[in-house]
């Protein structure tokens, strides 16, 4: 093991030489809360508390520390080391205190909700929306949500409701301003919503780009995150003359395997799936349906009609070590359809662009990065880019059906339009670029991490250790505070 207790000692010892002299009282009765309640990735929660030191320097704001979950991966000593007091919630007791208290009601909600999908989605708890969350962390749990016993369905409400009373507690003890969150949409991003309908801007940092940026949802639910984020990063990028040779967003290994079955004269449309359980409720605005697995199993309903078709059915790299891959291979080959087949992972995007006459998703980035190279793609879920003109959105389930019917009917991309999504990729590219060392750090590490992923191989000791030894490096060259995730030269309003 590369990572242990000694080297994250260094880390916090290093770091205070560069935090503790800001310790300066602030007379205010709001704060600053950063809160650590899922990422159990070092990086991700130092970024957190620079965000967080970097908002106390411009709104004179005093910072409090909220880490809740697993015990291992509570970041209370890391908060101190940057000045900030921490508070640790051990998730387990809350809960087992939560249900003791709570039982009849809990029992009543549950009576209420189980088996009823419309109620659930339009669940609320105290003005809270929580329908979608319940219903994605449910998808954590199982594809079919019928094997979800009553008693799970039970555990889940709790989970729910106990982190609305913590956030309510938590907050109106010391009223947030800003809320700086590792997790903005799965469950834990209850305390987030909770936040935004108490007044506070929340603050969803990036390791990726050099934007970080501020969601303050008008409705109390905070969704459509990709979408909020991209129309912010358009707005604010100014790299218009930039192009790219590469029109992808990230560079991941890749294979070529060839698949000759593609030669066969038909029509070839890849079908590009999500993660199922990856918040598809609160990642995306979804138009027809309510979730990732209920697209792809009526999407295979639907094209087992067409035959002239080869339908290849690509999984998500990020599904990958999960039971996801065997779910897709079982519903593919209960088909029996020679023309729709599950594309084992390894084909390039090269020989993608060379055979594919069009792309079908749910949402994400293939929508637009296919486009770019010229072929249609369609979609279910309306993103950032749609504005552009860029993707054939289905506004309903007739018009999906009738599309994947008759391929023959769509448009190729225009000119304009093409050149549109290449500019959109090229500014996410750029955004990539900095001389922000810090930064550069935090991407590098992020790469080894989706390189790891694709391939299949995750060393998240190995990550921590390249992670503190750059950070002591740079405290030792002066550049901490320097980096934009501290001075906020690009912080966006995503509204």
């Amino acid at each position: 093991m590369i990572q242990n207790i000694t080297t994250k000692k260094k880390f916090y010892l290093a770091n205070k030489e560069i935090w503790h002299n800001e310790n300066a009282k602030y007379m205010n009765d709001e704060c600053i809360y950063v809160i650590h309640a899922l990422s159990f990735h070092f990086e991700y929660n130092v970024l957190l508390d620079i965000v967080a030191k970097g908002l106390q320097q411009r709104y004179k704001l005093p910072i409090y520390a909220f880490s809740v979950g697993d015990d291992a991966y509570s970041f209370v000593e890391g908060d101190a080391s940057f000045g900030i007091e921490g508070i640790y919630i051990d998730e387990y007791k809350r809960l087992m205190d939560f249900d003791s208290e709570n039982g009849t009601e809990i029992e009543r909600i549950v009576e209420e909700l189980f088996g009823n999908k419309e109620k659930i989605l339009k669940f609320q708890y105290k003005n809270i929306k929580c329908g979608d969350y319940i219903w994605d962390y449910m998808m954590g749990i199982s594809f079919d949500l019928k094997n979800i016993s009553k008693e799970n369905f039970k555990n889940i409400i709790s989970k729910t409701l106990s982190i609305i009373e913590t956030a309510f507690l938590l907050f109106y003890e010391k009223k947030p301003s800003y809320v700086v969150v590792d997790e903005a949409i799965k469950m834990e991003g209850l305390y987030a919503c909770v936040a935004a309908y108490l007044g506070a801007k929340v603050v969803v940092p990036n390791l990726e780009f050099k934007y970080q940026f501020i969601i303050s949802p008008i409705d109390g639910k905070i969704d459509a995150i990709a979408k909020k984020r991209g129309k912010a990063f358009l707005n604010a990028a100014n790299n218009d003359d930039i192009i790219c040779n590469n029109y992808f967003m990230y560079d991941t290994p890749e294979k070529n395997i060839i698949d000759k079955r593609l030669d066969n004269g038909n029509k070839n449309v890849f079908i590009f799936l999500h993660v199922f359980s990856d918040a598809p409720r609160m990642s995306y605005d979804n138009i027809i349906y309510t979730d990732y697995v209920e697209w792809f199993l009526d999407t295979l309903k639907i094209i087992s009609d067409v035959s002239n078709v080869n339908w290849i059915i690509r999984d998500h790299p990020a599904a990958k070590g999960t039971n996801q891959p065997i779910y897709i291979k079982n519903h593919c080959a209960s088909l029996s359809k020679d023309n729709i087949f599950y594309a084992e992972d390894g084909m390039s995007r090269d020989y993608i662009i060379s055979k594919a006459d069009a792309i079908v998703t749910c949402a994400g980035d293939v929508g637009l990065e296919y486009w770019a190279y010229g072929i249609p793609t369609i979609m279910l879920a309306e993103s950032f880019y749609n504005d552009y003109g860029i993707s054939y959105l289905m506004h309903d389930k007739n018009e999906y059906i009738k599309t994947l019917h008759s391929l023959d009917s769509l448009d190729t991309p225009t000119e304009e339009s093409i050149n549109t999504a290449r500019k959109i990729i090229s500014k996410y590219r750029n955004s990539m670029t900095t001389e922000d060392s810090l930064m550069r750090l935090f991407q590098r590490v992020r790469n080894r991490e989706i390189q790891g992923i694709r391939l299949e191989y995750r060393d998240y000791d190995l990550y921590d250790y390249e992670f503190i030894k750059g950070y002591i490096g740079l405290i030792h060259q002066g550049k901490i505070k320097k980096s934009s995730c501290y001075t906020l030269d690009y912080l966006l309003e995503a509204e």
